[in-house]
């Protein structure tokens, strides 16, 4: 017999973003990533002569040859846990025996699933005898000198999380881990292609992502940096993660890893073909989650739209180098559900799990202000990409996004625009007969390819031609004739090429209907930041 047991975590995202400073969303994430992929496996495995099942995505798993071993372990592991993040739920399973995972693993989600219903932790609401953290507002914090030598107070865990979002990137970055974590090693890899490794830092504070050159760039953007936000995850993923975990459970914690690994290897490949003019002092980006299906990161709004369109096609390149035996690739799965079903049968269970889809995923970005909370912007982040997963019914790479003004902008609210959309075309004939009718989209590539033809607009022009839509209500017919009219004018020849556009127009000829929604979404893409390449 075997011993086992499992934890979660819950509210994950709420304890990463505890404030809106960058340090500390890229600290505590670090810190969660190191806590799951690192500490945890080293108490059951080197402390406790464990074998660990599962070791990502918030969940753990562990068996152990006798009870007092998983009795230690997991005391360990609940007071690292409870000591490291007091603001983190989380849920333990009691010690399970049995001779396999499998057994009892159903009894062990059902158990971890009427804990999290319950309210776990307390508050310390007033205590006049103790300081508040200037960073968090909460208790207890202590004095310490900034670096111009003002007296502040900081918290233990906003402490720890300043010294976690300090990433090295020099030739002994790494050497003070006892081992690697997912982030960690997406940064190495990327700065590894990299000439001037040592000399480029990763950004501790969002004014470190711009550049110095950007003060002389075009006077359309100097005058502003904002940011980009892009969220994403991969689709349709709990049936898979079924299939890897009925294999051989000493097979199962294998699996994971090399799951985790081939993630993190479309987000290397995304930054190396993304961020390849680095000029400064420090990369343009910042990594917040990284390392399961989810992926968050804040760059220069000018490197979000290329960062979308290379995401996609990594993740395809990425899954088609996968060899048949791999637990990703689409046949070795099949065959898994396969045998899940067969088990599900004989042993007289209900088999309710739908067919294995391919890989593709959900995004969304938002452009901002620095200033904007980053709490806000996550919340519209993650419904962005709500409706991009649920628009295009899961069926291939897909995009929405955002562009906040600081203050509440009126045109946004008077304009329709063509998203969410997939980012590769979608051609008449490949078109699935279960998305939304009508559903014949230009694909965001296709947007790109339009916006690199007509990036000579000006911001004058485009800001004219947005007032007229609104005036004109959306009418085609009215708003055709106004750009006619311009168009005559030789201040303004670039209407010419708006008109002359096919792609904008129904029926994909010149003479079909303008569709104002089009040009809407393509004046809007023409105003974030940055020269995008496009894809022809």
């Amino acid at each position: 017999m075997k011993f086992y047991f499992s934890l979660q975590y819950s509210a994950i995202q709420k304890t990463i973003l505890r404030h809106n400073r960058l340090w500390s969303m890229s600290g505590i994430s670090m810190a969660l990533s190191r806590l799951n992929e690192v500490i945890l496996p080293d108490i059951s495995e080197n402390e406790e002569k464990g074998k660990v099942l599962v070791a990502g995505g918030g969940k753990f798993t562990a068996r152990f040859d006798s009870s007092e071993q998983a009795d230690q372990a997991r005391a360990k592991i609940v007071r690292n846990l409870s000591t490291s993040f007091p603001m983190l739920e989380f849920q333990v399973s009691k010690i399970h025996e049995a001779d396999r995972f499998a057994d009892i693993k159903e009894n062990i989600m059902k158990e971890l699933k009427t804990q999290k219903q319950n309210f776990r932790g307390y508050g310390l609401s007033y205590n006049p005898h103790l300081k508040i953290c200037d960073e968090c507002g909460e208790y207890p914090a202590v004095s310490k000198k900034n670096r111009f030598g003002k007296e502040v107070f900081f918290c233990r865990i906003c402490e720890t999380m300043q010294d976690m979002a300090k990433i090295s990137t020099g030739s002994d970055g790494w050497s003070s881990y006892q081992g690697i974590t997912s982030i960690e090693k997406i940064y190495q890899d990327f700065l590894d292609g990299l000439d001037k490794r040592a000399k480029i830092k990763i950004p501790y504070n969002l004014e470190d992502m711009f550049s110095d050159s950007d003060d002389t760039a075009d006077p359309e953007t100097s005058a502003r940096k904002r940011m980009a936000v892009w969220f994403s995850d991969i689709n349709s993923m709990k049936s898979k993660v079924m299939i890897w975990l009925n294999q051989d459970e000493d097979q199962v914690f294998d699996t994971f890893k090399q799951v985790r690994d081939v993630f993190s290897d479309v987000v290397i490949r995304t930054l190396k073909t993304t961020f390849t003019n680095i000029d400064g002092a420090f990369l343009p980006f910042r990594i917040i989650i990284a390392g399961g299906d989810d992926l968050c990161i804040v760059m220069d709004e000018k490197y979000v739209l290329d960062f979308a369109a290379n995401l996609s096609s990594s993740l395809h390149d990425t899954f088609d180098d996968l060899g048949s035996g791999h637990p990703l690739n689409h046949d070795w799965l099949c065959d898994g559900l396969k045998r899940l079903e067969t088990q599900k049968k004989e042993n007289n269970s209900d088999f309710n799990m739908e067919p294995i889809q391919p890989y593709c995923f959900g995004g969304s970005f938002i452009v901002c202000s620095m200033h904007t909370p980053f709490t806000r912007v996550h919340a519209i982040g993650e419904e962005l990409m709500k409706d991009a997963k649920i628009e295009t019914n899961r069926m291939g790479n897909s995009v929405n996004w955002r562009v906040m003004a600081e203050e509440e902008s009126q045109t946004d609210k008077l304009l329709s625009f063509e998203r969410p959309l997939f980012i590769e075309s979608q051609k008449t004939s490949d078109h699935p007969p279960d998305l939304p009718d009508g559903w014949i989209r230009l694909g965001f590539n296709d947007y790109l390819a339009l916006r690199s033809q007509y990036s000579g607009i000006s911001a004058s022009h485009r800001h004219q031609i947005a007032d007229k839509m609104i005036e004109c209500r959306g009418n085609p017919v009215k708003l055709e004739r106004w750009l006619m009219k311009h168009a005559a004018s030789a201040m303004e020849k670039s209407f010419t090429g708006l008109l002359n556009e096919k792609r904008l127009r129904t029926g994909d000829s010149e003479e079909g209907g303008l569709i104002p929604d089009r040009l809407a979404t393509l004046l809007e893409l023409l105003s974030i930041g940055g020269k995008s390449h496009g894809r022809e």
